[in-house]
């Protein structure tokens, strides 16, 4: 199919009508109806699609002419209503649209006064409501940009178009609610509830205006826009879609009257039905087979919703929970890559100022969703470790402003997101980044470009040209790579905004700087120096210029221009170096880089570029040579010296590579061979080069973790941990940091084994914390690294941490390959990690499926069994007087037999009566019965007989059980723990409560 078939058959028709001009087109015959449809679609298509509706206009009056039936004609007369209606929703043009808006109204009413019993009627008079409405909200737009006088005359002009359209709406809904609802069809039922929905929120607004004029003067409308809307839910029903608008509407409603406790019932009730806060809650939803047209259905009311409840929040004063919705949208959108609507885009910058006035931090993952505010840096910083996953909140709002001007280039959200980056950037403060202030600047530049006013244009260019010195001063204080990247491009951005002012001489010193000053970006050299030559020249050539003064700034241009073309052969050999290497043809990349000739600014990157091929081609011997020579000889011979800033940026880079590939190589040289010399030959040679080039963030930290492996190959454990610090705290998100945490770790292992038992604990935890890191930076972390980390947590008692790794090892890992392990360990684990933090129900859902396992595939392990009878019928704590009891989650008479047989089981196993295992074993199975006493009579009496068995068999006062705790054949574990009559005192507690 060609691109022209592809089109739809209303711009084939277009193309044809184009081609042939209306009047020269000879009189048809009367269309038919199937015919007149089609032109009808035309008419449509070219409103809607192209915003011709003058074109339109002639295509239907050239079908009244030809002759159609009655009943088209009627419908004629309806689309050319429609054509204006359309037009106007899609003319960008503010003055063209209003004009096609009051078009459109006035052809409406004509209409419906002069077909009185048409069938056509009720459409044209919901059509005319559902324009009015539309119009209504363009205004409302423009009275949020306007200012006095002008802001009230929209304001009396929206007041006059809504009050027009609700009085048509009374007797339209009312008889369109006569229909039974039996009898009404689904399209109907669908007008109507528009129509409802128009009508309540065409009320709120007139009430809101009126409000806004007088305190109070609305109160009437609002009212009878919440009666309205609280009769299309009814009639809709609850949680359809029509209700949930009616939510948001009354929302709005409530806020206008000032009721925002109101306002914010009803916007959470929307939220609570479509999107809710709790994840456990929207999880429950999704396990429904939600469709993905269903979660962008429930984000639709999400993005309605959440704008009216963050304002309401905020005028009671309520911050955070306003933070939370607005942080819930945006989380909810990235998790789950929906797209905005213009609602959507509208709700992000709602969220965006909010997040600049709020001020302090938001933090977590956010293309996760997993985004959150705090109100100072350390509580980010203590929530979320990653520093890339924290920012401050305006900085998180300039770049909401930032996508939603980018992905709206030419549409009223584009200005409003313009305006708030303005706002941001100039709030007193506030740092925004050289990126964000030279990205505003550029976009105030290329929009300069299209406004056809002569005085806003020269006014645009000038706000570009202060926005490009922001930059510039932002740079004062960076790091000589920034300065470098934005330097000769805000030049040039300067150069062409005194260009597009007539300011030849400033343009010209403009470019000049950036060929001079800010030389070192390939991007921009070249084109900064031939601005520079011409402006310069055609200054010298304007009548009133004296040339004199200016021959030296003109032969310095033709300078520079020479220059610039003669550096450029080198550089281009040098890239098509680079592509070869990336191509893997290291023959022709040494033979490119063997090109570039010597005293070039390219010359010594080439030279190493050459035996950085060689490490690829397994030649590290010669590779090796070339280094040596680069950094032993040619640099130091003072022959080899320059001065200039582009040379010295190059020469630094050559230097890096060398210094950084020469370590490389005799680190796996090392590595081989074992040798401790070696070892310390890489750590001297590469001990100084995260310091001397700091502007390498890849190579940085590779050659600290060599350093840091290299030290703990000759055993200097604290030279390596001294080193492993600072690696952490510069590149905390690298994954060389993570793989010499994982090297030190193993370290530790081995001395973690060896050593005595007081220094055990601190070894682990350091262990702990040096997997702990290692596993953060790891963008796939491995199943032996989370496990063995949540195993140390569990050892150091850290069962909160240990939850979260466990609980991701559950998630990620609950496959095939690691289902057994998952099934006998992990769960395990986890259940034992919640009963320690009291979180017992949550337990009881882990423990239940693994101690009985239907099928019988899996033998859970004896403390498996038990902790899941505790999470069942409880425990209890402490001993003597503090006795204090852990309430179970057992619900049921079925929870507590299956509890009671297995307890029973391994009560009755073990060495009965004579060890303190036993006697642990047999009171969880009397207390069992006591918990289940309290709901069958009948099991109080059997724990009763049990535990009088039991001190029958211990001197009557269960006294000999402590000799048992305390023997030396008892595990230190179970002593330490049931000792010194904890579990005696326990027995005697317990008798007391039978």
């Amino acid at each position: 199919m060609t691109d022209f078939q592809a089109r739809p058959n209303w711009f084939r028709h277009a193309l044809a009508l184009f081609l042939v001009p209306l009047a020269s087109m000879p009189a048809a015959a009367q269309k038919s109806d199937a015919e007149a449809n089609a032109e009808i679609d035309f008419a449509r298509g070219l409103a809607a699609d192209w915003s011709f509706v003058d074109i339109a206009e002639n295509v239907i009056r050239n079908v009244e002419e030809s002759g159609v039936s009655s009943r088209m004609s009627e419908e004629l007369g309806l689309v050319k209503c429609d054509v204006y209606a359309i037009g106007a929703r899609n003319e960008r043009d503010v003055e063209r649209r209003n004009e096609l808006f009051e078009e459109a109204l006035s052809a409406y009413k004509s209409f419906i006064e002069d077909n009185p019993q048409s069938s056509s009627r009720t459409p044209a008079e919901v059509a005319f409501v559902d324009t009015s409405a539309a119009y209504a909200r363009f205004i409302g737009m423009a009275i949020e940009d306007a200012t006095g006088e002008e802001s009230d005359n929209l304001t009396e002009q929206r007041i006059e178009v809504l009050t027009a359209a609700v009085d048509q709406t009374s007797d339209l809904v009312s008889s369109m609610s006569s229909i039974p609802t039996d009898d009404r069809s689904e399209s109907e039922s669908r007008q109507l509830f528009d129509l409802m929905l128009n009508r309540g929120g065409m009320l709120a607004q007139i009430g809101a205006a009126q409000n806004a004029r007088a305190a109070d003067s609305g109160q009437f409308f609002i009212d009878q826009a919440i009666q309205a809307l609280e009769a299309l839910a009814f009639e809709a029903g609850d949680g359809t879609p029509y209700a949930l608008r009616a939510y948001v509407e009354m929302g709005t409603a409530y806020a206008g009257m000032g009721d925002y406790r109101q306002a914010v019932a009803f916007g959470e009730a929307t939220v609570d039905l479509t999107v809710p806060l709790d994840p456990k809650v929207w999880a429950e939803l999704v396990k429904a087979d939600m469709t993905n047209g269903e979660k962008e259905l429930r984000f639709l009311f999400l993005e309605r919703a959440i704008p009216g409840l963050m304002e309401s929040y905020m005028q009671l004063g309520k911050l955070e929970p306003a933070l939370e919705y607005g942080l819930h949208f945006i989380n909810f959108q990235r998790r789950e890559g929906l797209s905005l609507s213009p609602y959507g885009y509208q709700a992000t910058l709602s969220v965006a100022k909010l997040l600049m006035n709020a001020g302090g931090f938001v933090a977590g993952d956010l293309a996760a969703g997993e985004a959150r505010w705090f109100a100072t840096e350390a509580e980010a910083k203590n929530a979320v470790s990653s520093r890339r996953n924290r920012r401050t909140s305006v900085d998180l709002a300039l770049r909401f402003a930032q996508t939603t001007k980018e992905e709206n280039p030419r549409n009223l959200l584009r200005v409003r997101a313009q305006k708030l980056m303005a706002d941001i950037i100039t709030r007193p403060g506030v740092e925004p980044s050289p990126e964000i202030l030279f990205e505003a600047a550029e976009g105030q530049y290329l929009d300069a470009l299209g406004i056809p006013d002569k005085a806003d244009q020269i006014a645009g260019f000038s706000s570009a040209l202060d926005g490009f010195r922001g930059v510039l001063a932002s740079l004062d204080g960076k790091g000589q790579a920034t300065r470098l990247e934005f330097g000769a491009r805000v030049m040039y951005g300067m150069g062409n905004c005194y260009r597009k002012l007539d300011r030849t001489l400033e343009a010209a010193m403009a470019y000049r700087e950036g060929a001079t000053t800010w030389l070192g970006d390939p991007s921009f050299d070249s084109k900064n120096a031939q601005a520079y030559y011409q402006m310069i020249t055609n200054y010298a050539r304007s009548a009133s210029a004296d040339r004199d003064p200016l021959e030296s700034l003109i032969s310095e241009s033709e300078r520079i221009v020479a220059e610039e073309g003669e550096s450029k052969r080198d550089e281009v050999l040098f890239n098509l170096g680079k592509k070869a290497e990336r191509n893997k043809d290291l023959d022709k990349a040494k033979s490119q880089y063997e090109q570039v000739a010597q005293g070039s600014d390219f010359f010594e990157r080439a030279k190493v570029q050459i035996g950085v091929c060689m490490v690829k081609a397994k030649d590290s011997a010669g590779a090796l040579k070339v280094f040596d020579d680069y950094l032993e000889k040619y640099v130091n011979d003072p022959t080899n010296a320059g001065t200039g800033r582009n040379f010295l940026a190059k020469r630094q880079e050559a230097k890096a590579t060398a210094e950084f590939y020469r370590g490389f190589i005799l680190f796996n040289n090392a590595s081989a061979s074992g040798q401790a010399a070696e070892f310390d030959d890489v750590a001297q040679k590469l001990a100084n080069f995260y310091t001397d080039y700091p502007e390498q963030p890849t190579l940085s930290p590779w050659t600290m973790q060599m350093v840091v492996e290299s030290h703990l190959k000759t055993g200097k454990r604290d030279a390596a941990k001294e080193l492993l610090v600072k690696l952490i705290e510069a590149f905390p998100e690298s994954k060389y940091t993570g793989r010499a945490s994982v090297s030190y770790y193993k370290a530790l292992e081995t001395i973690h084994a060896a050593a005595e038992d007081d220094q055990k604990l601190v070894i682990l935890l350091e262990m702990a914390e040096q997997l702990e890191l290692a596993n953060k930076v790891s963008s796939s972390p491995s199943f032996a690294n989370l496990r063995k980390e949540s195993q140390h947590w569990m050892a150091l008692g850290e069962y909160a941490k240990a939850e979260d790794l466990l609980r991701t090892l559950v998630e990620k890992y609950d496959d095939e390959a690691s289902a057994e392990s998952i099934w006998r360990y992990v769960k395990p684990d986890l259940g034992r990690a919640l009963l320690a933090q009291k979180k017992v129900a949550e337990a009881m859902d882990v423990l239940q499926p693994l101690a009985l396992d239907p099928d019988k595939s899996h033998r859970p392990s004896r403390r498996t069994i038990v902790n899941w009878c505790r999470s069942v019928v409880g425990w209890v704590e402490g001993s003597g007087a503090d006795v204090a009891i852990v309430p179970g989650a057992g619900q049921t008479a079925e929870d507590f037999e299956a509890v009671s047989g297995r307890l029973n089981t391994i009560a009755a196993g073990g060495d009965k009566w004579t060890s303190c295992d036993w006697y642990e074993d047999k009171f969880m199975s009397i207390y069992a019965l006591y918990v289940w006493g309290q709901v069958d009579s009948a099991k109080l009496e059997s724990a009763k007989k049990q535990i009088g068995t039991v001190m029958s068999e211990t001197e009557s006062d269960f006294s000999t059980i402590d000799d048992f705790c305390s023997s030396d054949e008892t595990p230190a574990d179970i002593r330490a723990a049931l000792g010194n009559r904890t579990l005696q005192d326990r027995y005697r507690w317990l008798k007391s409560k039978l």
